[in-house]
């Protein structure tokens, strides 16, 4: 009886242990399964704590020591990647802060230089292209602005040029001016508007004078016309010569002059026929106060008579 209890219980301990075998066979082939699929799905954090998972139950495994050492290799490749990949990412940050700097002073040789070097850094970045793209527009815009200024330079010089042969300064000084803002430092402009500076300033000096010479002569020609009117005309004619001296055969002086010439002449004719009459009304009264004192009536009469004719 005691033996066939010892057999049982032999048999139920061999049936136990199978059992525990096999449940742990299996946990083992899952944990396996599971670990292989979490690498192959580069789950390496995963897969490596299934591994060393299963060393506990299957200690010195050579598949999942392999597979531990190449996860330790995986991981140390990819953190040299991500390190790689950081320094990219921080060179590229480095590059492109510069460009952008460079790009908003308008050094466009320099920021294009930078864009390029960042996209190489980081190819799969559409920011540097972009901005290249942007530097090309802007020397396509850059250079149509400059061809438009150089044609704006070249007809703006040709009407400088232009009215100043015709005297017309002004106008030449403003066209070159206008030049001179396409062209700060062009040398000729500067000499141009000097040249004109001077001819300006002699010009504004000259037509001065003339204002003055002009208010002078027209004064004294007033004053030559009063004197005329006043029939003092040596007087007139003074003041018309003094007129002539300022402005020289002056067509309205010279006609001036020649009417008191003529009014002058006329009263010298004048003042002689009165003078003469004078003289003979004073011989004819004298002769008549004779004849009337030698009491020839006849005679007095005529001659009274003669002189009231005159």
């Amino acid at each position: 009886m005691r033996a066939e209890e010892e057999r049982m219980a032999s048999e139920l301990a061999a049936k136990e242990a199978k059992a525990s075998e096999k449940d742990h066979q299996k946990k083992i082939s899952e944990l396996l399964q599971a670990a292989d699929n979490d690498f192959r799905a580069t789950n390496y954090d995963l897969a490596e704590k299934e591994y060393k998972e299963l060393l506990t139950l299957v200690p010195a495994d050579a598949h999942a020591t392999g597979r531990l050492a190449e996860i330790s290799s995986l991981k140390e490749e990819k953190e040299r990647e991500e390190s790689a990949q950081r320094m990219k990412q921080q060179l590229y940050q480095k590059l492109i802060a510069a460009a952008d700097e460079k790009l908003a002073t308008g050094d466009l040789d320099n920021a294009e230089a930078k864009y390029m070097e960042a996209k190489k850094t980081l190819p799969l970045q559409t920011y540097p292209q972009e901005k290249l793209n942007e530097i090309k527009d802007t020397r396509i815009r850059m250079e149509e602005e400059r061809m438009a200024d150089d044609k704006r330079y070249n007809d703006l010089i040709k009407k400088a040029a232009a009215d100043m042969k015709a005297e017309k300064y002004e106008e030449s000084r403003a066209s070159f001016m206008e030049a001179a803002e396409i062209r700060p430092d062009d040398k000729e402009i500067a000499i141009k508007l000097k040249e004109i500076d001077q001819i300006l300033a002699y010009v504004t000096k000259k037509r001065k004078e003339a204002e003055e010479n002009q208010a002078r002569f027209d004064a004294l020609i007033q004053q030559a016309t009063q004197q005329k009117e006043n029939e003092v005309y040596d007087q007139a004619l003074a003041s018309v010569d003094q007129a002539l001296t300022v402005i020289q055969n002056d067509r309205k002086a010279l006609g001036l002059k020649k009417e008191i010439i003529k009014l002058k002449d006329k009263k010298q004719a004048a003042d002689i026929k009165a003078l003469e009459e004078q003289l003979a009304y004073s011989a004819l009264i004298a002769s008549a106060d004779g004849k009337y004192l030698d009491n020839d009536y006849v005679e007095a009469s005529k001659k009274y008579e003669a002189a009231l004719k005159l």
